[in-house]
């Protein structure tokens, strides 16, 4: 089974059905995949779910549900102390500013984990990397 490491995005855009991206997130959740997420993604996932834009149209109470189908259904991965060195090597790379550090983060977990495709609908804030693919699963 391949395993697939998601960016919060295609979490939001899953959970949110009022997005154009919403049936083609909800199929990579539905997939047999082993899917996989940072413990950072599902904090992200809780920000962006909670923030202004979404509080008209979702409850918190769903966020909250949602948070917790993810941690039954999603593997979750923690950073690690190797995690540190992993950042630290492509923060000397690629010299990530502002927010683009926390891409970093996810990408160094991908890398510790061994895994080879990252989705996001973002592909442009991770770096190119020829043993990871970073695949737009809603195209």
């Amino acid at each position: 089974m391949k395993k697939v490491i998601l960016d919060s995005n295609i979490l939001v855009y899953a959970f949110d059905e009022s997005v154009v991206f919403h049936e083609s997130a909800k199929k990579v959740l539905e997939s047999d995949l082993e899917l996989c997420i940072t413990q950072q993604t599902l904090y992200e996932f809780y920000r962006v779910t909670t923030s202004k834009p979404f509080q008209k149209r979702i409850s918190i109470t769903d966020v909250i549900s949602a948070t917790e189908f993810f941690r039954s259904n999603l593997t979750i991965l923690h950073p690690t102390n190797h995690t540190d060195f992993i950042l630290n090597d492509l923060i000397k790379e690629y010299k990530p500013v502002s927010g683009r550090i926390w891409d970093m983060l996810i990408f160094a977990q991908t890398i510790e984990n061994n895994i080879n495709i990252l989705y996001t609908k973002n592909t442009r804030d991770y770096p190119k990397n020829p043993e990871i693919q970073i695949i737009d699963p809603t195209l």
